[in-house]
């Protein structure tokens, strides 16, 4: 057979990929000339997806010495059509053995593998994606990055600094018509729910803006006047509105333009012409960009805008954030993506869902799987918005945006309905008196919306119809996928004295609101069993009970949470939910120096992490095997979130191994359990290995060195804690409650008849002895509880707030009994020889790093234990020494007194940590010298960590 050339391969290979994306079958050139402006330049392949742009695709049979060049050389063409600049190239390597095919061209493209790389147009000049190397993928993987590329990134940015001016521009309109006319603008607040402040204003102008765009986009394939044809004297706010009244009669686009036109006529008349004036450079800006979809574009800019973050916590997921743990979530669903009529049984829902971003990218994957089978997913769009996937939020603003976004994917297409509510918040009144809500958390106590209509609440959607269906239904055991990033407000904030309850303060509700709202969720609590929702964990954790109990056994369970929650102690009960009652469980995070770069989401200075998990039967068996997936850096963009969610199902029958996207390594995974959550964030994957062998098979091996038993058992084994400050003393009178006995003050005298070690002080804690530093005077009527507390002193005392670049110890020995602090908790051992035995233990190197390791490490440098918590730390059993053994750590103790440690970062290079650790290895673990010495690389490694030494270069 002769050899297959590359024209003839192209041919077929748009064949292919029409027969995979049917966006394609009108867009795709193949081999011609007249497609640039004054260039004869012949490209392998142009493809145009709708709502995209004009992409190129430059192919070369391996090894593709030229292929680059090429790739390169486009971006100093113009594209003929659309008179715009070239943004994305795409070049493929094609495999050898494509050149001779016996049987099927067609069948045999659409089985091979092939290796790629994206270049973009940047600011300055291109970028490569990878950076080094090729991606590998089969056709199926490589269409849909194709589809995802075809949306300039540069664009998407230039057109969201475009929306953000125009925005911006009408809220200071607003602002400045109501510093003369106070009445105008009077509906805003009872429209968005939200008092007048510059922030709502600015949600009033993305709303608007937002519409006038989506009308543009809708005058392309409906009888709509389009803003290019109306001159501009024409365009009186009046006209608009009645375009819009139109559309809302005729088309039904009822999520786009309702709150929109509500809006603007809420201005009133002079106000409204001025911003319509405004909106109109928006877009047309917009239109000149090129940017024909919404998607991502006015979600972006709106979440900018979000006002009560410091309450709410609505932190905005990012794009490529979204992408990642939307697309390996549907990887889990329980469904046949092969066959077309089970996408319409499918029942999605997010019921925080802000703006709309995660269920948005949902919802590109689970088209895109559709177009897969070479079908046009436009044929499901209505039906799936009518019947598939539910969103719920507490502001009419974000809820405008969430529907606009789910639209935005064929904004052509006429909705029957969608099922985006805005449910109720705060006090609500209706015939039959007042009543609270509590949002999306009243589904807590009932199974559709149906009985919150007769507790008064009142669900405003965003949907059309026969009428306006103000229900939504979410029965328990409903949903084969429930994907959020719920609130992570606390109700206790000691702070925020003014706030009785800072969970529930957003929009402005009063205290008696708060103070009722939190009543009605303790209530439903009441009725609620073997829940995760717990006050110290927030409401993120109230979510995670209502994700429970919506999701069906199947279902998949897809979550955005703070870090805390893969060790937090009061997010125990959660991590044992999962173990129990879930399967193929997988946690992504971030191993990032700052603590905001280790964030999945925008504007947080938090770690967080990604949990997907499969519902099962409850089972016995809680040490099933946890996929954990450290990442080196968030993902750059959409198409890598994607590329690092299918790597990462590639590799699920690995137990660990490392993550490659070309060349570049992002990252890394291994098999853990729940057992050992506090290894995630790492970023050297041999240092997770081994802390993880440590942990789980109590076991220490380096290298080739034999293998070593390591006797850990709880702390609580041991001795009992102390109690928590609280419960000692308070250092001010003055504050509204304190329940110790004693009155703490500073001091430096060396006799006090209540000696005490109650604050961090990283400069005289640099030896295992430490001084107390304060003193307790006992508080008058208080003496018999001040008689039992003074029982719980003692010389050994823990650190609760562990900063890895100050602090030298984790625990210390004071000289006389003590009593222990806010920083420095006591522990009373069952017998005082211990005492010595654990201050030596916490204070060697795999004492310090399992002590981090046990901590929530929510901000980079720190791992903070609660004193809860101390008891289930995994210590040396200092029972299974011998008194000889014994007398030499308290010999060691006394001769290394006076000698001082360097931060704990800084171990690898500390002369008296290495002595301590020689001393543990040798007399307490009876180790071989060659372990000894291979223990040097483990703690460099962990030295070396960005979350252990966030400053360091």
């Amino acid at each position: 057979m002769p050899n297959l050339t590359e024209p003839t391969f192209n041919t077929y290979f748009v064949e292919a990929l029409k027969s995979l994306n049917p966006k394609w079958h009108q867009s795709a050139i193949v081999e011609r000339t007249h497609v640039f402006v004054n260039s004869m330049k012949q490209p392998d392949i142009v493809l145009q997806t709708e709502g995209g742009h004009m992409i190129v695709i430059e192919t070369e049979f391996m090894p593709a010495n030229t292929l680059e060049a090429d790739a390169k050389s486009r971006f100093s063409e113009v594209f003929k059509a659309s008179e715009s600049a070239v943004e994305t190239v795409v070049a493929i390597r094609i495999p050898r053995d494509l050149r001779t095919i016996e049987g099927s061209i067609f069948d045999s493209i659409i089985q091979s593998s092939y290796e790629y790389c994206v270049y973009s147009r940047s600011e300055v000049d291109w970028s490569r994606w990878p950076t080094i190397g090729w991606l590998e993928s089969d056709i199926h993987a490589l269409t849909n990055c194709l589809d995802l590329v075809s949306i300039s990134e540069r664009l998407i940015n230039e057109g969201v600094n475009h929306f953000e001016r125009a925005v911006r521009r009408i809220a200071y309109l607003i602002d400045a018509f109501r510093r003369t006319e106070r009445n105008t603008g009077r509906r805003i607040p009872e429209i968005l729910h939200q008092e007048h402040s510059y922030q709502t204003y600015c949600m009033v102008g993305a709303i608007i803006t937002n519409a006038v765009v989506y009308q543009e986009i809708l005058a392309r394939h409906y009888d709509i006047e389009s803003l290019s044809e109306l001159a501009d004297e024409d365009l009186t706010e009046a006209r608009l509105i009645g375009i819009w009244k139109d559309i809302l009669t005729n088309i039904n686009f009822y999520p786009i333009f309702k709150l929109a036109r509500d809006l603007l006529i809420s201005l009133g008349s002079r106000l409204a012409q001025r911003v319509t004036d405004s909106v109109i450079d928006i877009a047309r800006s917009l239109a000149n960009l090129g940017i024909t979809t919404l998607y991502d574009l006015s979600g972006r800019m709106f979440q900018k805008l979000i006002a009560d973050r410091k309450f709410l916590a609505t932190f905005y997921t990012l794009p490529s954030s979204s992408a990642l743990l939307s697309e390996f979530a549907l990887s889990r669903v329980n469904i046949d993506w092969g066959e077309p009529t089970a996408y319409n049984t499918l029942r999605i829902v997010d019921f925080a869902c802000g703006t709309g971003t995660l269920l948005a990218a949902s919802y590109r994957g689970i088209l895109r799987r559709y177009e897969g089978l070479g079908l046009n997913s436009a044929d499901i769009h209505a039906s799936m918005l009518a019947e598939s996937v539910y969103a719920a939020d507490i502001m009419p603003a974000a809820t405008h945006m969430a529907a606009s976004q789910l639209a935005g994917f064929h904004p052509y297409e006429r909705l029957l309905r969608t099922l985006v509510h805005t449910v109720p918040y705060g006090e609500q009144t209706d015939k039959t008196g007042r009543d609270v809500s509590i949002g999306s958390l009243d589904f807590l106590s009932e199974s559709h919306v149906e009985t919150l209509f007769g507790t008064g609440s009142e669900s405003v959607p965003l949907q059309v119809g026969d009428g306006i269906n103000k229900e939504l239904r979410a029965p328990d055991g409903y949903f084969d996928l429930v994907i959020m990033n719920p609130p992570f407000t606390r109700p206790t904030n000691h702070k925020l004295a003014d706030v009785p309850v800072p969970s529930f303060a957003g929009f402005s509700s009063t205290a008696d609101e708060q103070r009722a709202m939190s009543v009605k969720l303790k209530k439903i609590y009441k009725n609620l069993h073997n829940h995760v929702g717990h006050g110290n964990a927030g409401l993120a954790s109230n979510f995670c009970d209502l994700a429970h109990q919506k999701l069906k056994v199947g279902g998949v369970l897809a979550v955005v949470l703070p870090i805390s929650a893969l060790s937090g102690e009061s997010w125990r009960p959660f991590r044992l939910l999962l173990a129990r009652e879930y399967k193929k469980v997988t946690i992504f995070t971030i191993a990032a120096r700052k603590s905001s770069d280790r964030s999945f989401s925008a504007d947080t200075d938090m770690a967080e992490c990604l949990i997907v998990g499969e519902r099962c039967e409850e089972r016995e068996d809680t040490e099933q095997n946890w996929k954990f997936v450290s990442l080196n850096q968030r993902p750059n963009s959409i198409p890598e979130g994607v590329a690092i969610a299918n790597l990462v199902v590639q590799h699920e029958k690995d137990s660990y191994g490392l993550l490659k996207l070309g060349e570049i390594n992002v990252g890394h995974h291994f098999n853990g359990s729940s057992r050992t959550t506090g290894l995630a964030s790492i970023s050297s994957l041999d240092l997770a290995l081994f802390l993880k062998t440590t942990l789980q098979d109590r076991k220490i091996g380096v290298r080739s060195t034999p293998v070593c038993e390591l006797p850990l058992v709880e702390l609580s084994l041991l001795g009992s804690r102390g109690p928590v400050d609280r419960d000692v003393g308070v250092t001010n009178l003055d504050s509204k409650s304190h329940r110790g006995p004693f009155a703490i003050n500073k001091s430096s005298h060396d006799v006090d008849l209540y000696p005490c070690l109650w604050w961090h002080d990283s400069l005289r804690e640099r030896q295992i002895f430490v001084a107390p530093d304060s003193s307790g005077t006992v508080i008058s009527g208080r003496e018999e509880q001040a008689s039992k507390i003074w029982q719980t002193a003692s010389r050994l005392h823990i650190s609760r707030d562990f900063n890895t670049t100050a602090a030298s110890i984790t625990a210390c020995l004071t000289t006389q009994q003590t009593l222990g602090g806010r920083a420095w908790p006591t522990f009373l051992c069952n017998n005082p020889k211990w005492e010595s035995v654990l201050a030596l233990w916490f204070n060697c190197s795999l004492g310090l790093m399992i002590i981090w390791w046990h901590g929530s490490k929510q901000h980079s440098g720190r791992s903070i234990n609660t004193v809860s918590k101390l008891p289930g730390l995994p210590v040396f059993d200092a029972r299974v020494l011998t008194e000889e053994q014994l007398q030499a750590c308290e010999n060691f103790c006394t001769t290394h007194r006076y000698k001082e440690l360097l931060p704990a970062s800084k171990a690898y290079q500390d002369d008296v940590r290495k002595e301590i650790d020689n001393f543990v290895f040798s007399v307490l673990l009876q180790a071989p010298d060659s372990l000894i010495n291979d223990f040097q690389v483990i703690r460099e490694l962990w030295c070396r960590e960005p979350i252990v030494s966030p400053n360091r270069k």
